[in-house]
This record gives C-alpha cells, sequence and structure tokens, in this order.
C-alpha cells in the first residue's frame, strides 16, 4: 500500500475520533467520503485552533521556532519600534536583546529608556545593569545595581542579587561577595546561585564548605521532578564537574 495512503488512513481515523469525542458528528462523513481535503478542513478548522490555543502547546511552538529562527521575536520588536519609538516598545526590544546576549543592543536600549518619568524605574535599570554584567563592565553593573536601591528601596530581584554578588567578586571584593552568595544561594530559584557560591568558597580555600553545597545541589536536583532536572542540567553538571577537582 503506497506511504500517502497509509497517512491518508491514519489522518482520517483521527480526525473521526475528535470529531467523535468534541460532538463534531456532521463533519464525520465529509472526512469519510473526501478523506483528503474533508481531513485537511477539519484539521484547520478544528484540530489546529484546539492545540495551538493550548498555553503548553504555543509555548512549545514558540520554543521549537526560536530554535530554529533566534532572530526571529527580535525582528518582529524592531519593526514594532520603527512603528511607535515608545518606551514600552524599546523596553520589549531590549529584554530580547539581553535574551539574545547582545549586549551592547540592550546597554543602548535600556540606556535610552531611562530617561523622564522612566529615570529610576528599577526593571529598565535591572536590564541596563546585566547588560553591563554581560559586557563584563562589572564597575558600571554594580554602581546601577546600587543606585537602583538607592532610588527603590523595597524593589527585589534575585537575579540582580546575584549579579551583584558576581560583580563584587569579579572587582576583588571576595569576602563581601561571600556574604552576598551565602544569601544568593537560598533565595535565587534554581542552583545557579549556588553554583556560584560554591567557586567562590573554592577560590577561597574553603574547599570543605564548597563540597558540601555541591553534593548537596546533586542530591537535590537529582531527585526533583523532571522537568526540574532538564532546566538545571547545566548547574549539575558543573557541580559534578567542581566535585571531581576537590
Amino acid at each position: 500500500m503506497p506511504l500517502l495512503v497509509i497517512l491518508t488512513v491514519v489522518a482520517q481515523f483521527f480526525c473521526v475520533i475528535h470529531a467523535v469525542r468534541n460532538g463534531n458528528n456532521n463533519w464525520i462523513w465529509i472526512i469519510i467520503v473526501a478523506p483528503g481535503l474533508g481531513c485537511a478542513a477539519y484539521a484547520l478548522s478544528h484540530v489546529a485552533p484546539d492545540l495551538f490555543g493550548s498555553y503548553g502547546v504555543r509555548r512549545t511552538a514558540r520554543r521549537v521556532l526560536k530554535s530554529i529562527d533566534p532572530e526571529r521575536d527580535r525582528r518582529q520588536l524592531q519593526k514594532n519600534l520603527e512603528r511607535a519609538d515608545t518606551v514600552e516598545n524599546k523596553r520589549h526590544l531590549a529584554q530580547e536583546s539581553l535574551e539574545l546576549k547582545d549586549f551592547e543592543q540592550a546597554k543602548s536600549l535600556f540606556e535610552q529608556c531611562l530617561s523622564g518619568i522612566y529615570e529610576r524605574d528599577p526593571d529598565l535599570m535591572l536590564g541596563l545593569a546585566q547588560s553591563y554584567g554581560g559586557l563584563n563592565d562589572f564597575v558600571k553593573a554594580r554602581q546601577v545595581l546600587e543606585d537602583l536601591i538607592a532610588f527603590n528601596p523595597d524593589y527585589r530581584s534575585p537575579e540582580g542579587h546575584l549579579l551583584y554578588a558576581q560583580s563584587l567578586s569579579a572587582l576583588g571584593e571576595k569576602e563581601k561577595a561571600l556574604n552576598e552568595f551565602s544569601v544568593v544561594k537560598d533565595t535565587f530559584p534554581g542552583e545557579q546561585g549556588r553554583i556560584g557560591y560554591a567557586e567562590l568558597l573554592i577560590e577561597l580555600g574553603k574547599a570543605e564548605r564548597a563540597r558540601v553545597v555541591l553534593e548537596e545541589l546533586t542530591r537535590r536536583v537529582k531527585l526533583a521532578p523532571s522537568h526540574y532536572q532538564r532546566a538545571q542540567a547545566e548547574w549539575l553538571q558543573r557541580a559534578t564537574n567542581l566535585l571531581k577537582t576537590l
């Protein structure tokens, strides 16, 4: 039996099952009489909306598209900015540039946003600090973060706190950085904060304390649900590698 015929029969079967389960009985005869066009019409009108109306499926589809074309969202955001030069459009483009690790463009856009009524906006200031961090300009990253807290004392950001600890460490303020990491390791979602803490402990010659942190990290990740294990795979691998050196 030709492959096309087999695929048509399979598609017909699934479309009929979907129609029965969803009460679309008027479509069953169309799918049976005209299996090719009938299945295509039914899939477009009923199956596709069901699938892509699901947040989880939409998110998965977007992730797949982004892996194929990483610049796809940025091109659209750039067009939005060209149509309307607003702070909000600049913010979205800056954040996307940050995710793509185009730190120069992100820095430029966040700097443009930080004016007028947005001059002390904490989210924009955090984005600017992260851009400086990505450029390894930890002097400016630290300064922006300190200004952020001075202007917005109630603002809390695990990402900002992690970057502050990293900046202190990069600038040679190891003990102060260690104090910050000791807090970040328990407040940052995921294991990156604990890795940073363990790495600094090793750098300061406190290998046994680092071993305890790393062993606890690996045990926790391995006992966690599979989705958490996948999300933290990079940090688990780094912890495993570090343990081999101790």
